[in-house]
């Protein structure tokens, strides 16, 4: 099963990065740095992925919000993690919602595998 994931992050090189690490573990990454962007591409073109890796802190739309909206027009249930270098959140000040999970930034390769259970090198 192949490892298609959509990446979400108004930082551009942390996009860059994260595209990097799904190559480095065999996957396909899609990187959108403008969320809004993004949803009006899923609205024209409505597609599948296994991931949405998404930053929280964006402008216009927070990635809590871009996931509910998004959510709606992918074509399947992707598994969904908010990515975050905000103190005030890791996991405890922010309600993320049923189904989905989060991770720290900086994000490791290590940790990216351990989460998608895509242990390739």
């Amino acid at each position: 099963m192949e490892l298609k994931v959509l990446i979400v992050d108004d930082a551009r090189h942390v996009g860059v990065e994260m595209l990097e690490m799904i190559e480095a573990i065999g996957g396909q990454g899609t990187f959108y740095y403008c969320p809004t962007t993004c949803l009006e591409a899923l609205r024209q073109s409505p597609q599948a992925f296994g991931w949405m890796l998404v930053d929280f802190a964006m402008p216009r739309i927070n990635g809590l919000e871009f996931l509910e909206a998004a959510s709606k027009l992918v074509t399947n249930d992707p598994r969904k993690i908010i990515m975050s270098g905000l103190a005030e959140i890791n996991g405890k000040a922010i309600e993320m919602g049923p189904g989905v999970e989060f991770l720290s930034k900086p994000i490791r390769l290590s940790t990216l595998k351990e989460k998608m259970g895509h242990p390739h090198d």
